[in-house]
């Protein structure tokens, strides 16, 4: 099986930026925008833990997103990691597997190509790398991922960002294997139960994948081995990364560096369906919150099983309740990270609609890890009506994705309160242009805080 990451790795090694298949890098440029925005967005609700992870040491010469200062390319991953996946509205994948490709692959990506001085080119072909590799290795890991109760974005960030720093720093196919084979080893297990309980050690588990990722590439750079079978020798990861799916489907072809959905709800892509569906009945009927008696929420297991793990409320919890959520949207009509702040979540009005909101199993979406994500919404209300939407996935899906402008609309509305209008309409030009751009410092001097 580690033949089947030299595989990949092999394919990116020997394919130019310039050769890379249109789609594909035109998804990385988008996922890039759509990844910088989530960073820049989540600067205020990641203070105590930015001030943690500087504390470790100061300079270094890497951007961390919004800050005024820089950090060496393992810490700025790591912070940029964190922002990345703060607000729940960084990207996740089209073919149902638990990984999040942007907040596990682009971090990395931005630190190395900055030390490196890579070209945006370069860049480019190392986020499809990344994201390629993701989507495989979620492939391969997605079931035993479920059966465990874990978070596959913890899980499976460490081998993406070794191999993506790894491919910008230059390392050979010998210490590129290396680097991918020593963050498995010491990858992180992360218990989805984090989540549900609304623990602070959440919001760190992409990002620590993400620096365990780095250091790995380093040590390899400097001669350090991993284990040659980590994914197929006696005793090794074999039994985690066990699925099937993909081993046929040769690098650089199926899509898979491109398999992504975008997020427009600020939540876990768990509830998206439910949301979506909302959405809908909102713009098609006129009721109001008031009017409801109860809600029922028809959703895919998966969905089900993690919202009804969660017993009290907090800013990191609640994105995986679908009665809370379901609540803030049949209100609201958004799904914003105000939401999730405290005082939202001690709203009496969005409390006592949750307790109207009854959540069900629906097997028509098939069981297992790779069932359907769709959902069907039923609302009785006092004057009688009963209003009903189904939807087959969450907005933005694989069928629906959304345009650059929504994009770009999406970076303005999230990043209005950290930046300036004029500075993000900046960055979004310069982030449209990326493959084309020699030298990146003016990128990462529009990603770093405005001087005062």
């Amino acid at each position: 099986m580690n033949g089947y990451f030299e595989a990949v790795a092999d394919y990116y090694l020997a394919t130019p930026p310039d050769q890379l298949e249109d789609t594909a890098a035109d998804q990385a440029r988008r996922c890039l925008k759509d990844t910088v925005g989530c960073m820049l967005a989540a600067g205020d609700v990641c203070r105590r833990e930015l001030n943690f992870i500087r504390s470790l040491g100061s300079g270094g010469g890497c951007t961390v997103a919004g800050q005024d200062y820089s950090l060496p390319p393992a810490p700025a991953a790591f912070s940029n990691g964190l922002l990345a996946a703060a607000l729940e509205l960084d990207d996740a994948t089209s073919i149902g597997v638990s990984v999040h490709p942007g907040c596990c692959v682009i971090p990395a990506a931005l630190a190395a190509s900055q030390i490196h001085n890579s070209s945006g080119g370069e860049l480019i072909r190392a986020i499809c790398f990344g994201y390629e590799l993701c989507n495989r290795l979620g492939l391969l890991a997605t079931e035993w991922i479920r059966e465990l109760g874990l978070f596959g974005p913890g899980v499976i960030a460490a081998p993406c960002a070794a191999a993506v720093s790894g491919l910008l720093m230059g390392l050979d196919r010998e210490k590129l294997r290396n680097a991918f084979s020593i963050s498995l080893s010491m990858s992180p297990l992360c218990p989805f139960s984090a989540f549900t309980d609304g623990a602070d050690s959440k919001s760190f588990y992409s990002a620590w994948g993400v620096y365990l990722g780095m250091l790995s590439s380093e040590l390899a750079a400097e001669g350090f081995t991993g284990p040659a079978h980590i994914l197929d020798g006696e005793c090794s990861l074999k039994s985690i990364f066990s699925g099937e799916r993909g081993l046929d489907v040769p690098p650089g072809s199926g899509g898979y560096s491109h398999a992504v959905v975008f997020k427009d709800y600020s939540a876990c892509l768990s509830v998206h369906a439910a949301m979506t569906a909302i959405s809908n009945l909102k713009e098609r009927e006129s009721f109001s919150p008031a009017q409801i008696m109860d809600v029922s929420i028809r959703t895919y297991p998966y969905a089900c099983a993690i919202s009804g793990l969660v017993k009290d409320l907090n800013p990191i919890s609640a994105r995986v309740s679908l009665p809370f959520t379901a609540a803030v949207m049949l209100t609201e009509g958004v799904l914003s990270p105000e939401a999730f702040k405290q005082e939202s979540l001690r709203r009496q009005d969005y409390l006592s609609l949750s307790e109207k909101v009854h959540v069900q199993q629906g097997n028509e979406y098939g069981s297992g890890a790779f069932s359907k994500r769709g959902c069907c919404i039923s609302v009785r209300l006092n004057d009688g009506r009963q209003i009903q939407e189904t939807v087959d996935c969450a907005k933005w899906g694989v069928d629906s994705p959304p345009s650059d402008s929504d994009l770009d609309e999406k970076f303005l509305r999230i990043t209005a309160q950290n930046i300036k209008k004029e500075r993000a309409e900046a960055l979004l030009n310069m982030l449209s242009t990326v493959p084309e751009l020699e030298d990146l410092s003016s990128l990462f001097t529009l990603i770093a805080k405005e001087a005062r």
